[in-house]
């Protein structure tokens, strides 16, 4: 007989059931779970353990819960089915990371550090060990993705996971050219999907558009202002979601208007809070900005709402505005933001790296949503009492 506490606890057998399911498609992305009632009936469990299953999995960004309509597959996933990873593994791993006092200036720093946790996490073992190369140079510049990659490899990895999610597509493309034709198995961390068929995981940046305008729709919006300083792949795909979600809801194309309308091109080393201070000044007082806005990232949204306020525009009353990262400053100005999923990234790519150096991918792409954090920005103020 097996004792009590050596038996794993019923909320991950459920758990991993559910996911095993989505990773078979027995349910696929969008589809609705039943109710947890009944899925609590199905498994023979409480609801407590029903709620804990499903609330991990939500963390974990596989499910997504949407209030009173009920629980959604948010993402396909990788299962690792008895595995046959080796005894003794050493994991490559290349990033850029600064020191950590580097986190208050730079938040990409802060997100890569929480994806290389959760793959060190995930690839712990007594027998294993990981090698981080870092792309990082002591003068502030950085070395290119390729040249890191061969640099890990020269350590002699078995396998190497690549953060990549601030480098554009074609910088990747690259770079898994290059981890190809060394035949070690590699996955990839990126900002978005890439054409060339390598295992990778991405957050969903057209879904994440697409939320931002459905959360502005169910507060009765009907026109929005899409502002972004500036130009970049990722700016596109929000933007693409965002005329989706309100196309979708039956509202013309004059509906969304992007504001600039032109822009130069992003640029790492450039201030978007600046950028969108000043961008924004002269579109308040051309008249383009209306009540709902959704801002290109939250240096851009923190630039706009200090030219709001000097405008006379009140947030709540005639603003309303929702942007994206969730950057630590976004809690003092209380703003909505969409928050990457950056610590189940770094789990995915884990799996997908040990199902790759056992062949057993079925899924090349992992794609993961965001997760809308409301703040008073996109909320209504109170009305005045009456006299």
């Amino acid at each position: 007989m097996i004792e009590a506490d050596k038996k794993p606890l019923r909320h991950r057998e459920v758990e991993s059931d559910i996911r095993r399911k989505v990773a078979d498609a027995v349910w696929t992305v969008g589809d609705m779970l039943p109710g947890r009632r009944e899925l609590a009936k199905q498994y023979n469990v409480s609801g407590v353990t029903m709620e804990r299953a499903i609330d991990a999995l939500v963390r974990e960004g596989v499910l997504r819960s949407d209030g009173r309509r009920g629980t959604f597959v948010a993402a396909k996933v990788s299962i690792r089915s008895n595995t046959k990873v080796p005894a003794s593994l050493k994991v490559g791993i290349v990033g850029t990371l600064y020191p950590i006092r580097h986190d208050l200036l730079d938040e990409n720093n802060q997100w890569v550090r929480q994806v290389i946790q959760a793959v060190e996490h995930e690839l712990s073992g007594e027998n294993h060990e990981t090698v981080f190369t870092n792309r990082a140079l002591p003068d502030g510049s950085s070395n290119s993705l390729s040249r890191a990659i061969l640099e890990n490899i020269q350590e002699g990895v078995n396998c190497i996971v690549v953060l990549a999610h601030a480098q554009s597509p074609q910088d990747i493309e690259e770079a898994a050219a290059e981890a190809e034709r060394s035949k070690i198995p590699t996955v990839f961390v990126t900002s978005t999907e890439l054409s060339r068929p390598v295992p990778h995981v991405s957050p969903d940046g057209f879904d994440a558009g697409y939320q931002a305008g459905q959360h502005l729709l169910n507060l009765g919006m009907e026109e929005i202002t899409f502002f972004s300083p500036f130009r970049a792949w990722w700016t596109e795909q929000r933007f693409s979601g965002l005329l989706t979600a309100c196309r979708n809801a039956g509202l013309p194309p004059e509906s969304v208007v992007a504001v600039p309308a032109e822009a130069d091109e992003w640029q790492i080393e450039q201030d978007p809070e600046s950028q969108g201070y000043e961008a924004a000044k002269l579109a308040f007082a051309a008249g383009q900005i209306k009540s709902a806005v959704v801002c290109a990232n939250d240096g851009a949204a923190f630039g706009l709402l200090a030219a709001a306020k000097e405008a006379g525009r009140i947030v709540g009353q005639n603003l309303f505005v929702v942007s994206f990262d969730d950057t630590p400053d976004a809690r003092g100005h209380r703003l909505t933001s969409l928050r990457a999923p950056w610590d189940a990234m770094g789990r995915e790519a884990a799996r997908l790296l040990m199902n790759e150096i056992d062949h057993k991918n079925d899924s090349l792409q992992i794609r993961l949503r965001w997760r809308l954090i409301p703040r008073g920005s996109s909320r209504r103020a109170d009305a005045p009492p009456e006299q």
